[in-house]
């Protein structure tokens, strides 16, 4: 037994007399492997950024909206919301 991706050249020998393009069908199958795994972290990168600017853009309309609802005095609080960099700002209001 090997604990290594591929099987040592040996074994691949073997199995090539046993049905030839097996090696192939491994080598293909990793690559795969690897091409998944890197559209998976890059559709996660994307995704965080994508909530990273919305939770900014939401933090400047009630930013902006707040003097809009007649209120004089507020202050922010940003709030962290799930992912690591999104955030959101909410309007506090602090009496007079």
């Amino acid at each position: 037994m090997w604990m290594a991706p591929f099987p040592p050249p040996r074994a691949v020998a073997e199995y090539e007399q046993l049905l030839p393009g097996t090696w192939d069908r491994l080598l293909r199958m990793a690559e795969q492997e690897q091409a998944a795994d890197i559209a998976s972290a890059r559709d996660k990168e994307e995704y965080i950024q994508r909530q990273f600017r919305r939770g900014q853009l939401l933090g400047i309309f009630a930013l902006l909206m707040t003097p809009k609802a007649g209120l004089n005095k507020a202050d922010a609080l940003i709030l962290r919301v799930g992912e690591p960099g999104v955030g959101a700002v909410a309007p506090v209001f602090v009496p007079a």
